[in-house]
């Protein structure tokens, strides 16, 4: 499973120290200009994968403690925003995996 991140706060996020849970690989792509709807913010991507023995919930949980020195209040998965929220970001990686799952 691969489902791409888009922040504004990757590299504030990504200088804790913490590793993501076992399943859970990060990849950050070399940077490449992107923006948010209004082209009001440059976004940096990253890339979490994992296996399908790793649940939503977890990839959530992991996601949200990695953004709570953030000042963001939402993030962009598959380049949808969403709140950075549990509820709201295992939603939306639930469908990933459904879609996913689906082209197979």
């Amino acid at each position: 499973m691969k489902i791409h991140f888009y922040s504004p706060d990757l590299p504030v996020v990504f200088s804790m120290r913490d590793n993501p849970p076992d399943g859970i690989s990060v990849v950050v792509p070399p940077a490449r200009e992107s923006f948010d709807a209004d082209l009001s913010q440059k976004l940096f991507e990253f890339v979490i994968q994992f296996g399908s023995g790793v649940s939503a919930t977890l990839v959530a949980e992991w996601v949200i403690k990695k953004y709570s020195k953030s000042k963001s209040k939402t993030i962009t998965i598959d380049r949808k925003e969403v709140l950075l929220d549990k509820g709201e970001i295992v939603k939306i990686i639930e469908e990933r995996i459904a879609e996913q799952t689906d082209d197979k």
